[in-house]
């Protein structure tokens, strides 16, 4: 897993993650993919977190929120594997 984020306009999202230096170095690695999901706004927070702390993505968000923040669990994607082990 590569990177884990939220956006309120995934269009305009993707164009900065295309512009992303750390994100287009796995264009040369065969390829960068996307998957997504719609979330409700109450949730993405934790949703975010949930997946950040689960498949401890390559490429860091800085943005994530962790104060107060409640993971809420979710089905990865089905690319994905894990890098820690769920409680």
């Amino acid at each position: 897993m590569g990177f884990v984020g939220r956006a309120r306009n995934l269009a305009s999202a993707l164009r900065d993650l295309f512009h992303n230096a750390d994100v287009m170095v796995f264009e040369a690695r065969g390829g960068v993919f996307v998957s997504w999901s719609f979330v409700s706004e109450e949730f993405q927070d934790g949703v975010v977190l949930y997946l950040t702390e689960t498949l401890d993505p390559l490429v860091a968000n800085l943005s994530v929120r962790r104060k107060g923040i409640t993971p809420v669990p979710v089905q990865p994607p089905p690319s994905s594997t894990p890098r820690r082990p769920r409680e």
